[in-house]
């Protein structure tokens, strides 16, 4: 979405029919490092503690503290950040009677983010049992929690924890609870994913809102699929994502 364009014709409902919509616009990533820009490479510290709990062959729970030190981390910004910001990588025709003109396109070059400092939980259980009639059962949850994710850009720090930065977003909490069921040739899986809400940093506006740091709110998506292998050399699966059809 052209933010800058439509804002200067008005806004949403001053600016003619097409002006402030969804359009698709010539993206180029990488390519020429601008002048005067240099690109460094990326180096990190990593540190992990973990703890794994096994009672039984079948059940297993995980607990592991990961920590990531980068120095000029290399990052990307999103076409829809730099549209926003005015950048001037968003190649526009000509400006008439002060209206930014259409955008031709935006390359999006690679550029070091200087520091980025993340620290997270990861919990994983898995349970594997069978019934009398033959039948096998997997059940499993993994979690990741985020404790702290902050980026320096320019100088500033960015405290981007539970944010969407234009780049992607860095909710607190992200799992899945997974179930298999085996029988024979035959073999049902499900998952349920959930993400937790996050917010839109300050300065990065979602496509299509009027204000700052609108919120999305955390939210539960299924799938699952159903397959057949009782045919030679064949497997025969049927899946559904998002099968409760959630925004």
């Amino acid at each position: 979405i052209d933010i800058v364009r439509c804002e200067a014709l008005g806004g949403e409902d001053v600016a003619p029919e097409g002006e402030c919509d969804v359009k698709l616009t010539e993206t180029r990533s990488g390519g020429v490092i601008p002048l005067g820009l240099t690109l460094k490479p990326e180096e990190s510290k990593n540190l992990t503690l973990g703890l794994v709990f096994e009672p039984s062959a079948d059940t297993n729970v995980s607990v592991d503290y990961w920590r990531i030190n980068k120095t000029n981390a290399i990052t990307q910004p999103g076409a829809q950040q730099m549209i926003a910001q005015n950048s001037p990588a968003v190649i526009r025709n000509p400006t008439v009677n002060g209206i930014p003109g259409t955008i031709i396109r935006v390359t999006t070059t690679y550029f070091n983010s200087f520091k980025q400092d993340i620290e997270g939980i990861d919990l994983e259980a898995t349970r594997r049992w069978k019934s009398g009639e033959g039948d096998a059962f997997t059940a499993s949850l993994a979690f990741t929690y985020l404790t702290k994710f902050e980026e320096v850009r320019d100088g500033a720090l960015l405290d981007l924890l539970g944010n969407f930065d234009g780049a992607g977003a860095n909710p607190r909490w992200k799992g899945a609870v997974r179930f298999r069921w085996d029988r024979g040739n035959w073999s049902l899986y499900s998952v349920a994913n959930y993400l937790h809400g996050y917010r839109f940093a300050p300065g990065v506006r979602a496509a299509g809102a009027a204000q700052d740091q609108p919120t999305v709110p955390a939210h539960f998506t299924m799938d699952a699929n159903v397959s057949y292998s009782g045919i030679k050399n064949t497997k025969l699966q049927l899946g559904v994502r998002n099968m409760l059809c959630e925004d």
